[in-house]
């Protein structure tokens, strides 16, 4: 494999990856950092101390009782991506170094500002990536994308920031390319899932980043943005079009539930209409007095 940024790429894969050895029961909020420390030969008094001095993993810190302190599962990887390799025991330290190349792929992939090539931690340069490197960073960059109008979509529902889940770096002005494209990914996706009744934010993904190479909202120029943007309207346009195939479904759906619905059966919209004017004959009639003679038509 072809070297990248000066160092060769991993090549390694363990089916018992770095997270799988600390054995976490899936019942399991908090894990004891007893128990992780014993399994990387780390000295558990210093790896608390450390984590009760971090800002984020602090918060995620608990007593656990007999089993001493203990850390939210969900910060686990976090915490694993601070440990130095140099510290832990030889049998675990080459699946830490992998792990936290990983950690490196997909926090550049999920971080880097639109423009940026492909290539990291993990992937070669754009010339010499296999199918599968290719489809592992469409699909992070989708991932990226699908982030972002997450926080932004929040951002506009919002005045004011919920805890810590939209960052400050994520509070960006309102009118940048950023929000302007969000906004219309909205549009689009609401107005055509009421029309499909599937959620349609993935095809919207999918077709900016293949179409354009957008990864993240970020830095985007306005250039960019005015292309995504008309390309996005005749996308829309594309999907809700109302040819004479769609015209037969919506009609034989009809036919359907309105034979359901009176318990006789509708084979074209003929009938359909024949059975109108028979209903509303019967309820003209219905609505006559006595003896009284039909009004002329």
């Amino acid at each position: 494999m072809p070297p990248n940024r000066n160092f060769d790429l991993p090549v390694a894969f363990y089916e018992d990856d770095i997270i799988a050895l600390q054995e976490i029961d899936a019942n399991e909020l908090y894990v004891p950092l007893q128990r992780m420390c014993a399994t990387l030969g780390l000295d558990l008094a210093r790896e608390a101390e450390l984590i009760r001095a971090h800002p984020l993993l602090s918060s995620g810190a608990r007593s656990l009782g007999p089993d001493g302190p203990g850390l939210r599962v969900d910060l686990l990887p976090l915490w694993l991506s601070t440990v130095d390799p140099r510290r832990v025991r030889d049998a675990v330290r080459d699946r830490l170094i992998l792990y936290q190349r990983e950690c490196a792929s997909v926090l550049w992939q999920a971080f880097k500002p639109q423009g940026f090539g492909p290539e990291d931690a993990l992937l070669p340069d754009r010339a010499t990536m296999t199918p599968a490197e290719q489809a592992y960073q469409s699909m992070m960059a989708q991932a990226s994308l699908a982030r972002q109008q997450m926080l932004i979509e929040r951002e506009l529902d919002s005045d004011r920031v919920d805890g810590n889940r939209i960052s400050f770096e994520e509070r960006v002005d309102r009118s940048s390319p950023a929000f302007e494209l969000a906004r219309l990914v909205r549009r689009i996706a609401h107005g055509l899932a009421a029309r499909t009744r599937r959620n349609e934010y993935a095809g919207i993904y999918s077709g900016l980043q293949r179409q354009f190479g957008i990864s993240s909202y970020r830095n985007m120029p306005r250039g960019r943005l005015s292309e995504a943007t008309e390309w996005l309207e005749r996308w829309l346009d594309q999907q809700i079009k109302f040819d004479a195939v769609w015209e037969s479904k919506v009609v034989e759906r009809i036919l359907h539930n309105m034979s359901l619905l009176m318990d006789r059966s509708f084979k074209s919209v003929q009938e359909l209409n024949r059975f109108r004017k028979e209903l509303a004959a019967q309820l003209a009639a219905s609505a006559r007095p006595e003896g009284s003679a039909p009004q002329p038509a």
